[in-house]
């Protein structure tokens, strides 16, 4: 039989369980992955399993283009000071 205390329709909105995960917006899970990317915040333990997947692409998403902009950097550097010689 199920538990009339996990069905959220059941709840008020400030009485939420302790083993509900919560959801973010598009706009906010851009601004949490750039904030996580760059070391600024930890990745929240709290976000329901769809909005965690995606929070990490995003966040993975981002640091790999960091890295490839910060190589192609290098390279272009060492290609500048080669043909200063």
């Amino acid at each position: 039989m199920p538990n009339p205390e996990s069905n959220t329709n059941n709840r008020t909105s400030g009485e939420l369980g302790s083993a509900e995960k919560f959801r973010i917006s598009t706009t906010d899970q851009q601004r949490l992955a750039t904030l996580i990317a760059s070391g600024q915040v930890p990745f929240p333990k709290d976000l329901a399993a769809e909005d965690a997947t995606e929070l990490l692409i995003a966040v993975r998403e981002l640091r790999r283009t960091r890295l490839v902009q910060s190589i192609a950097r290098a390279i272009a550097e060492d290609i500048r000071r080669e043909q200063r010689r």
